[in-house]
């Protein structure tokens, strides 16, 4: 399995989980729903509301746009890195982040930037903890 499979997959199991989260949200009662604070509501909304006229059971139509762009994403620069591009290795690296913990993930799919210890002599950056 190379990264662009790895990620694929991903996106993959992100969609199944999103349906799921989008099914429960709509089963929270509204009164529950008021207890929250606005900002978090209208956020909760917009991410896991599905499309108007959408089946119940659809997905929620912001996570689902979200996950469609990363895949294209992988599509063009795995396209591109046909061409060994190192900006289109570095994109499929960053994408695969959120999966580090995931057991298939490895450990040379991560940027030299994310193997790097903190920088204590970088001009402008904050001192290393």
């Amino acid at each position: 399995m190379d990264l662009a499979d790895f990620l694929m997959a991903r996106f993959a199991e992100d969609e199944a989980v999103a349906r799921q989260l989008g099914q429960m949200w709509a089963l929270v009662a509204e009164g529950d729903r008021s207890r929250l604070d606005s900002g978090v509501r209208e956020g909760m909304d917009a991410v896991f509301s599905v499309a108007d006229g959408a089946p119940a059971d659809s997905a929620p139509s912001r996570l689902v746009a979200e996950l469609d762009a990363k895949r294209r994403i992988v599509e063009r620069v795995t396209d591109v890195a046909r061409a060994s591009c190192a900006v289109c290795d570095e994109v499929l690296a960053l994408l695969a982040l959120p999966y580090t913990g995931h057991p298939d993930y490895r450990e040379e799919w991560r940027t030299d930037a994310d193997r790097a210890p903190a920088c204590t002599g970088c001009e402008g950056a904050p001192p290393a903890p």
